[in-house]
């Protein structure tokens, strides 16, 4: 059985007299001023259930803030898992329930849920905040591009030592004119 909210959770983070505290208190503040999220995060959540029984998993605000704190702190689940056990202020950003101790693989199963329409949405609630608030105007957009697999013929010895001899030869090169160049002037 999965909620959207935890309303029992505290809603404010563990005060800590530091950069990251006060960066993930912003974005919890942002969050909470946004409900909507819960709503759709929630049904990509359920489009997979097919009973609503048993256990309370996590909540559906719960999954979005750890989603969101797993590319803050640009981490695996492994770890994201870790420090949801161990850091009370990661567990409060995320409003955990005390009993609650998220896996690496519940997280991962909660988090791909998560479609890309929704995070289009979400992203373009941010991008108004930004642009109401004059941070960004939102003309430019950043590409990333992703690596590929491709047929790429792997060094062999000769090959690298070639390009062994033909770097040596350039610094050489360089030493002996510089060695000229000073011994000149």
């Amino acid at each position: 059985m999965r909620k959207k909210r935890n309303p029992q959770c505290s809603m404010e983070l563990h005060y800590v007299p530091h950069e990251i505290c006060s960066q993930l208190s912003g974005i919890s503040q942002w969050l909470d001023a946004h409900p909507q999220f819960n709503d759709w995060i929630y049904e990509d959540l359920s489009s997979g259930d097919k009973q609503n029984t048993g256990r309370n998993g996590l909540s559906a605000e719960s999954v979005l803030r750890a989603a969101l704190l797993k590319q803050y702190l640009n981490c695996d689940y492994v770890y994201l898992s870790f420090v949801l056990m161990g850091s009370m202020l990661f567990r409060d950003f995320c409003r955990l329930e005390p009993n609650q101790r998220p896996s690496r693989s519940s997280l991962h199963g909660l988090i791909s849920l998560l479609t890309a329409s929704t995070w289009e949405r979400i992203n373009n609630c941010q991008l108004m905040t930004a642009k109401d608030q004059g941070i960004e105007k939102g003309r430019t957009v950043a590409i990333d591009s992703t690596v590929t697999e491709s047929d790429i013929k792997p060094p062999c010895d000769s090959d690298l030592l070639a390009s062994s001899v033909k770097e040596i030869c350039r610094l050489l090169a360089r030493m002996f004119h510089k060695r000229c160049y000073n011994s000149n002037g």
